[in-house]
This record gives structure tokens, sequence and C-alpha cells, in this order.
């Protein structure tokens, strides 16, 4: 509703097009040729508006269109001026109205035909009743008087309401459409026909139990691409052929997934195929070399240490030996870090062979062999180290 809140209209006509007597010669600013106001007069009685003629007084060597220099010392008031400007005689502005971009008069009683002082204007125009303001509902343009605004904001289309059913708040340019489509709560019929009522948001439940609504075959479409209403479906499904076809498809099934199944292990024997050829061309590629010993059954020993060889400029030899717990020590030797791969089989005259292999393994001096440490020689040992030297490397930190 239309209050001292409302939005004023303020009108863009000048005040020179609603000067009564148009002619206002004596009282144009020399500077913007309109009607002076608040005027300064050179000293030749030249006047110009003081917001015209400030800019010119700011800069140095400025002189009137007469000559004469202006600085603001220069320039006086024109009190005479001031107060003709104030005693002319002005329509209201809501005496004119703008069309096609030209301010017109109104010639009916729509218009206000009040005529006052330049002076006494701004007074009128505060309380002047043909003032327009702008609707207050958002999106709404509408510029009225205020006594037409107050009818019209009550029906604005733009003004917001609430759904009497769902309690939504929207403009009332949109209830008609949101009633008919979009109310969660209004009663809707079946969209099947099957003749059901029901508020709209339940639509997708109902839809679930529908009798009318079209569903698909319960054995899918792989068995069966029928579809028809729900309320016929079951009778439908009963048919024994569907079991027959239901049958005949898992066997496909079973089938296909035995193929698959053959496929991978197929696969898998490639692959480790395939792994243990590269294995050999590896071990093709590395220098090795093998060194046997036999050690006899020397039950007061401690400690043995094998004979020194060299692969690629690297000498190896083997140490090994009881600790004081009677667990066996094994170690593998080398003069300078290098990456290695090896293989130690040991055979006890009187006991099983036993076979350490390892791959890729870096040396910096010495390799213990921990998983060895369980094997108790008790009679004449055959011992067999092949090593395979893959590269140098750089030395390893060195632990204390």
């Amino acid at each position: 509703m239309a209050d001292e809140n409302s939005i004023f209209v303020e009108s863009s006509i000048s005040m020179e097009e609603r000067l009564v007597n148009q002619d206002y010669t004596d009282l144009t600013c020399y500077l913007c040729l309109g009607l002076v106001f608040d005027t300064r007069q050179c000293s030749n009685g030249h006047i110009a508006c003081l917001e015209c003629v400030k800019p010119l007084t700011e800069k140095v060597g400025s002189k009137c269109h007469c000559g004469e220099p202006i600085n603001l010392q220069s320039l006086s008031k024109s009190l005479v001026a001031n107060n003709s400007v104030k005693k002319l005689e002005v329509y209201c502005e809501n005496h004119f109205r703008l069309i096609n971009g030209k301010w017109e008069e109104y010639l009916d009683q729509q218009g206000c035909n009040e005529i006052t002082t330049i002076e006494q204007s701004e007074s009128h125009q505060k309380s002047c009743p043909f003032n327009k303001y702008l609707c207050q509902h958002d999106g709404c343009d509408v510029e009225l008087v205020r006594v037409e605004l107050d009818v019209h904001e009550k029906g604005c289309v733009h003004r917001l309401v609430k759904c009497d059913l769902c309690q939504e708040t929207l403009k009332s340019v949109n209830m008609n459409g949101h009633i008919v489509a979009l109310c969660p709560e209004i009663n809707e019929e079946c969209l099947n026909g099957c003749g059901d009522t029901y508020p709209r948001k339940t639509r997708d439940d109902h839809i679930q139990t529908c009798p009318d609504q079209m569903i698909g075959c319960p054995f899918g479409d792989e068995i069966c691409k029928e579809k028809d209403k729900r309320k016929y479906m079951d009778a439908h499904a009963q048919a024994s052929w569907h079991i027959a076809q239901l049958v005949i498809k898992t066997n496909q099934n079973n089938k296909e997934l035995k193929e698959e199944n053959d496929k991978l292990n197929n696969l898998i024997e490639q692959l480790d195929y395939d792994m243990m050829v590269l294995e050999t061309q590896l071990d093709l590629c590395i220098k090795k070399k093998s060194m046997e010993w036999i050690i006899p059954s020397d039950p007061k020993a401690s400690t043995w240490k094998s004979n020194r060889f060299q692969i690629r400029g690297c000498t190896f030899y083997l140490d090994f030996g009881r600790n004081l717990s009677g667990a066996m020590n094994w170690y593998i030797f080398i003069d300078k870090p290098a990456a290695i791969n090896y293989t130690i089989e040991v055979t006890e005259k009187d006991g099983p062979p036993f076979t350490k292999k390892k791959m890729s393994k870096e040396i910096n001096r010495f390799l213990q062999i921990s998983s060895m440490s369980a094997f108790q020689r008790k009679s004449e040992t055959k011992i067999k180290l092949t090593i395979g030297v893959l590269s140098y490397t750089k030395p390893l930190p060195q632990t204390y």
C-alpha cells in the first residue's frame, strides 16, 4: 500500500521548460545559456551561474567574454538577478507529460495546473497531489498518483501472496500456473486414467502401484520384451514358457562365463610362460659364475670360509659358522658395492637339500643370508654358490 516510504518518481523536465513566460533573456547565464542560478557577475555586469563559472576561476588567465579577468575575488553576487529568478512564475512539474521524448502540457484533469514562483515551487512539489510514485512490488514499473497507487498495489500482479494449500509464497501472476502444475498439495487425477486421485506430491508413490501403469515383464528384457498394464502383467508372467526361456538363458550365461574363465586361465598360463622365458633370457644376459665346495664333517670346527673368486671385476667369498647360541650365520662378502642375483644350494650327506635364491639384491660389503640360520651342519656338506653381477652401485651409508 502506498505510504510515506513509497518511491517518488522525479521529473526530468528543466526549469526553463516550466516557465510561464519563456522570455528570460536578461537572466541568462552567458556560459550555459540557461536560466542563471546562484548568480555571479564580472565588473562589467555580465552574469553566470556559480556552478558554470567556478571551473574558470581555477585556471590562471581566464577571462570573461568581455575581456575582464575572472577569479573568485573579482566576481560578485548579483542579488538583483537572484531575486528576479526567484520571482519568475513556473508551472508545477506535473503540468507536463513526456510523449515521444518531448514534454507536452496535459490537456485534461490528469495534470496539475498550479502556478508558483520558482522560490515556492519546491514546497509545492513536495505536496502536489499529482506526484507520481512507483509501485513497491518487485518487478512492477507502474507509476501512479498516490490515490490510484493504493488501489493498484492491492491488486498488483507482482504482489506476493501465499498459496492456500501449500503455504508457498509467490507472485500473484504466478499463482495460477503454480496451482495448475506445481502445487504439491493439489489433488490430481491419475495420469494413467485409473480413476484414482491423490495429492500431487505422492504421484511417484501412486505410479509404483497404479494398475494402469505400463510396465515390462518381471522376467526382464532378455527373457521377454512384453510391456502391458500392471493389472494384466501377473497373468502374463504365469505363462510357462517364461521358465523355459529362463533356463535357456541361464545355461547360455553359464556357457559364456565358462568361456571367459577359460580365456582368463589361458591368459594366465601364457603370462607365466612369458615370465619364465624372460627370466631365462635375463639369466643368459647376466655374467654368472658358480663355485662348489665340499666341507668334511668336523665336529670341532665352528667357522668355514671359501676360496675367493671374481665375476666382472668383483671379488667374492662365502663365510659361515656357528654363533654362541648355536645358530648358523651365513655371509657373502664382496670388495665393491654391486647389485647381484645369487643362488646357494646346500646338501648334507645325511640330510635333505636346501636352496636359497634371491633376485636383484644390492650389497655394500657383505650380505647376511638370515633365512639359512636354522640350517645345522651335522655331516659332510656340499655347497654350490652361483652369483650373477647385474651392475655396480653407489656405496651405501655405513652404520655403526
